[in-house]
């Protein structure tokens, strides 16, 4: 707030001086505008990262699962896959319809009558 402040008292007198006439470019006030902005363009910056890192951590919070529940979860989902390949089941990815695998059958060739010929 008082960084603020600062930079529009600084704007305005380079404004006051600019009607006036006079070049603010050359005055003590243009150094002190960029050494505030400076100052504003810092705390950007921090508070960019602390908004980033609180917004994180709301994120993990959303997502941590407590210990015991996250193993029953990856427990059921391996017993899950496990039983669906023993089966032969395939689940259809839109649905999640579950759809009994085609099994695979052998084909068998006939030899030809006659034997080798050499």
């Amino acid at each position: 707030m008082q960084v603020a402040l600062g930079f529009a008292i600084n704007a305005l007198f380079f404004i006051y001086l600019k009607t006036k006439g006079e070049n603010p470019l050359d005055h003590p006030v243009k150094q002190e505008l960029d050494r505030v902005r400076a100052y504003l363009k810092k705390i950007k910056t921090v508070e960019a990262a602390l908004k980033e890192k609180s917004r994180k951590k709301e994120v993990r919070a959303r997502h941590d699962l407590k210990p015991d529940a996250a193993i029953a979860f990856v427990d059921t989902t391996v017993v899950k896959r496990t039983v669906e390949r023993t089966l032969g089941i395939k689940r259809k990815k839109d649905t999640g319809e579950v759809v009994k695998k085609r099994q695979r059958t052998t084909k068998i060739t006939k030899k030809k009558k006659g034997g080798n010929k050499r």
